[in-house]
């Protein structure tokens, strides 16, 4: 049956190699296009006006206080460096005790951060799995919301020691899970929603190969 919300099928390599092309910028469209189109497809409110939104005010609060705290640390490091004296060995957790304020703001914006994308990914896979339960072929098997909780809780604790890079990398990698996976369901849903083909008109005969 034709559906006149039909959205787009997409590539998840391409999408992949968007988001680091784009600096995560595509990340947010992403977001708001193909979940808005299966939402709209199904009569679903997600609130996306309300959660991209913040979630962009909330990483760009994020950027600008995380560059906030590198400038100091490099500015620290650079007067080590030119002290008369032999300089002692630059601890950044020094550098982050000096400047409580602005590192429990850091801290705070990114648990705040992944707290609100990890509710909206979560309602969001959800949608998506109820949509494509059941049917053949790509969207046979839905997607788990539980990685979306998974890689959002582990990237903001990304900063905690002793989770660091690992914790990191182990979010990384289940995000390309994620999104793997969410995007084959997706494009399995919208394949089963295509319009058939048109018969041909009475008395047609294809010619010769």
């Amino acid at each position: 049956m034709a559906d006149a919300t039909a959205g787009k099928q997409r590539s998840a390599g391409v999408d992949l190699l968007l988001f680091v092309v784009t600096l995560g910028v595509y990340w947010w469209v992403w977001l708001a296009k193909s979940f808005g189109e299966v939402a709209r497809s199904r009569n679903v409110d997600l609130g996306a006006r309300k959660f991209i939104p913040l979630l962009v005010a909330l990483w760009l609060a994020v950027l600008a206080v995380a560059g906030t705290m590198a400038a100091t640390m490099i500015s620290a490091a650079v007067n080590r460096a030119s002290s008369s004296t032999t300089p002692p060995a630059f601890n950044p957790l020094e550098v982050w005790q000096k400047n409580l304020p602005v590192a429990i703001a850091w801290v705070l914006l990114t648990l705040a951060f992944y707290g609100v994308q990890l509710v909206y990914l979560r309602k969001a896979t959800t949608m998506v799995a109820d949509a494509t339960r059941g049917l053949g072929g790509p969207g046979a098997r839905p997607p788990s919301p539980a990685l979306a909780v998974a890689f959002c809780a582990l990237f903001a604790f990304g900063w905690v020691p002793f989770l660091g890079s690992l914790g990191n990398l182990a979010a990384l990698i289940i995000a390309i899970i994620w999104v793997v996976q969410v995007q084959g369901a997706m494009n399995g849903y919208w394949q089963t929603r295509q319009p058939a083909m048109p018969l041909p008109p009475m008395g047609f005969r294809p010619g010769p190969a």
